[in-house]
């Protein structure tokens, strides 16, 4: 009974880590996502018409969006697979 209780105890104290650790990763996906978006902006109201410097800003734009989806869906499936 004691090696079954350790190890429950084990497991729990191994999905606490592992929910702390996908909090600070969406921290820092957050964060990243927040400055690239605000260096797209700048990039787009500082390209003064051109159209090379628009067109990246616009595709660091969409890729960010692109990063957004993927980063929710996986932690949505992260979040079902750990409890709590």
């Amino acid at each position: 009974m004691l090696p079954l209780l350790i190890l429950a105890d084990a497991r729990e104290v191994l999905f606490t880590y592992l929910s702390e650790a996908v909090g600070f990763l969406t921290l820092i996906v957050g964060v990243a996502l927040v400055g690239s978006t605000i260096f797209a902006g700048i990039q787009y109201t500082s390209a003064s018409g051109d159209s090379g410097k628009t067109k990246k800003a616009k595709t660091r734009l969409a890729s960010n969006v692109v990063v957004l989806i993927l980063y929710i869906m996986s932690a949505a499936v992260l979040n079902f697979i750990l409890p709590g």
